[in-house]
């Protein structure tokens, strides 16, 4: 690295030179020191004032030479961990994030961070779309993933630009709503209604009837159930349950935030029936009811697991002939755009 001393607007400033990647880069530096007619002094005692910038730049260098020594799919990853482990993103956010890595792990291989072009994002989008035939809101979710983790890079200045930027990604495309059809929601009020009153059961009435996610229903207690100044009775949605691998965690809702759900009068018989029957169970266990139990859940206090909420509803769905109004057999998320339709309807 040379460095070079240059009077500027009455001032000595220190000009540094050096090589990044190919490129020559030059940076500069205001001291405190006063240019003069005469004399050496300003000079050195500006140079000396100068080397501590100059030394904290060489160990930036340094750091950044480390650091861009790591393959594009580590630093991708190591990244992704450190989110996890701040707590900016959830556990089931990072395992959704795994799939996007293995693709970088994949196609970019031993390549370097440091070494990565704008050329080298566009092949990876066309290798995902055109060699693997991915959707392409796959797509999109994993360019992004990679973008934000090459944007992380320049803004700690490992790199000097994101080659992700000049790239124009596909638009992600918004999935229509798969509300159940006419004929199979009268299909599914007579069969749900023949059921007995069980976790899995009273967790699709619940998403049926209030639009909550699987997550939210699965994490909905007893004192989340409220009544109001009039006399209805509301739910607090402020948290749900997440999946992750080897288990679930109770974290918040999709956007952080709580929000109050109307609760119609078929869905409060069916909570009073579920209410008598763990009152029930708790009183032949012989321990206190409490509302901090999961109203999907059991007496010990566990919740109901989503998967198991899944599993059950594609095994009833398949033997009632369920289907939505984009020609496809509904999953359970889809009892939310069912309620949206419905309250719709009904508001026009």
């Amino acid at each position: 690295m040379n460095v070079y001393m240059r009077k500027k607007n009455g001032y000595w400033n220190a000009q540094i030179v050096y090589s990044l990647n190919g490129r020559k880069v030059e940076r500069w530096h205001k001291t405190s020191v006063q240019c003069r007619k005469t004399g050496t002094a300003g000079e050195r005692n500006a140079r000396r004032e100068a080397q501590a910038w100059v030394d904290e730049v060489t160990r930036d260098l340094e750091r950044r030479a480390a650091l861009t020594d790591l393959e594009v799919h580590e630093y991708c990853r190591a990244h992704v961990d450190l989110l996890l482990r701040s707590g900016q993103i959830e556990p089931s956010t990072h395992q959704r994030y795994g799939t996007s890595l293995n693709y970088i792990r994949r196609h970019f291989g031993n390549m370097l961070l440091a070494d990565v072009r704008t050329r080298d994002v566009e092949s990876f989008l066309s290798w995902l779309r055109d060699d693997l035939g991915l959707s392409q809101n796959t797509v999109k979710k994993t360019y992004n993933v990679l973008k934000a983790c090459l944007r992380h890079a320049v803004h700690t200045r490992e790199l000097d630009w994101n080659p992700c930027d000049p790239v124009m990604p596909p638009r992600q495309k918004r999935m229509v709503p798969n509300a159940l059809t006419e004929e199979s929601r009268a299909t599914f009020l007579e069969r749900m209604s023949a059921l007995e009153l069980t976790p899995e059961v009273m967790a699709t009435w619940i998403a049926y009837y209030t639009g909550c996610r699987r997550g939210e229903v699965c994490c909905l207690r007893w004192r989340d159930l409220r009544e109001g100044a009039s006399g209805s009775l509301h739910a607090v949605v402020a948290g749900s349950v997440g999946i992750m691998p080897g288990g679930t965690f109770e974290k918040g809702t999709k956007n952080g935030d709580s929000r109050v759900v109307p609760v119609p009068t078929p869905l409060e018989e069916l909570l009073v029936r579920r209410r008598l029957v763990m009152e029930g169970e708790c009183a032949a266990a012989g321990i206190p009811f409490s509302g901090d139990l999961f109203v999907c859940g059991d007496i010990a206090g566990g919740w109901l697991s989503p998967s198991r909420v899944s599993k059950w509803w594609t095994a009833h769905r398949s033997e009632w002939g369920l289907m939505g109004t984009q020609g496809r057999p509904p999953v359970f998320h889809d009892l939310r755009h069912t309620y949206a339709t419905v309250a719709d309807r009904k508001s026009t």
